[in-house]
């Protein structure tokens, strides 16, 4: 499947066998080294922009066939309800994720959350208001360029044109809902995947303004955190707890391997500007082994301190 999407995007191929073979490196970090040779080389930029493409539709097909094989039990939904059993109406909870996927989305029309619009992610009335950082699979930006682009074939023709005249490429600032996650052209009128390059040290958001803004406003109210499979990697993230998460009591990390549990917990503590007052605990067995366990119920009711706020954040 993933070789078959691969040969849409023939831009690539000159990159794919740093990408195949990483050696002692990791994904994002040989992507940011492509990332950064850009600056001087502009096939490498188009390439990069083909790279987007790929994963775009990479996890859009991994998606849906995630969908056929669990039939639509998914932890997220699990989790959600157990945030809602423990805290009740009146909780109020923030889900950052860095995914791309709509696995979260999915679940959350089971708490009366249908995500149809950008609005539906934050000016909603659950109990529940979601931070997409990095982009969607169902985001798009649309196209400007001086470039005219033939408009009447598939979404890969025009996406192909797109990535040939990249140099000359504009990408709107505005964010578009484009459900069925598609790209390549909304009403007529070419459009990208919003979706960030995985790179090491990612400098900007993939998302809406006002969404970045009102999670600004809203972290000072915080008091616990629960994070699963977030590396904690993100330094424009962390420099934001680190100004704004003042309130923290409570951090628990969810992760497979003890090792990276701690890891993970060292990073998010030195971005806390109060640590030293805020507990830490660990799960390193990973998410369905922590929704399993005694542990998440004990992590999950709020017994420490009335009426605390929970943010979460994911990363695959």
């Amino acid at each position: 499947m993933f070789a078959g999407i691969l040969e849409r995007f023939p831009e690539c191929a000159p990159i794919v066998p740093s990408l195949r073979h990483l050696k002692d490196n990791n994904l994002e970090a040989v992507l940011e080294s492509l990332r950064n040779q850009a600056q001087d080389y502009p096939r490498r930029r188009r390439q990069l922009a083909s790279v987007q493409c790929y994963i775009h539709q990479a996890l859009s097909a991994a998606q849906q066939q995630w969908h056929q094989v669990s039939q639509g039990i998914t932890n997220y939904k699990t989790l959600l309800d157990e945030i809602e059993r423990l805290n009740g109406p009146g909780g109020a909870v923030c889900l950052v994720t860095f995914n791309y996927d709509t696995l979260l989305e999915d679940a959350l029309r089971l708490f009366n959350l249908p995500i149809t619009g950008l609005d539906d992610y934050t000016k909603n009335q659950t109990i529940y208001k979601v931070f997409k950082l990095h982009g969607s699979l169902d985001w798009v930006h649309k196209v400007q360029s001086d470039a005219r682009f033939e408009m009447s074939g598939n979404s890969d023709q025009v996406l192909l044109q797109i990535i040939e005249h990249w140099d000359d490429v504009r990408l709107s600032d505005s964010f578009l809902f484009s459900p069925n996650d598609v790209a390549g052209q909304a009403k007529g009128a070419p459009t990208f995947p919003a979706i960030a390059i995985p790179v090491t040290t990612k400098q900007t958001y993939e998302c809406p303004k006002a969404m970045v803004d009102e999670l600004t406003a809203l972290l000072p109210k915080v008091k616990r955190i629960l994070t699963v499979g977030w590396r904690a990697t993100e330094e424009h993230f962390l420099n934001l707890l680190r100004q704004r998460a003042e309130a923290v009591s409570r951090v628990h990390v969810v992760a497979k391997g003890l090792g990276e549990v701690e890891e993970i917990a060292g990073r998010i503590r030195k971005s806390l500007s109060n640590s030293d007052a805020t507990r830490f605990s660990l799960t390193d067995e990973g998410f369905t082994n922590f929704m399993l366990g005694q542990r998440c119920e004990e992590i999950l009711r709020p017994h420490d301190v009335p009426n605390q706020d929970w943010a979460g954040f994911s990363e695959p």
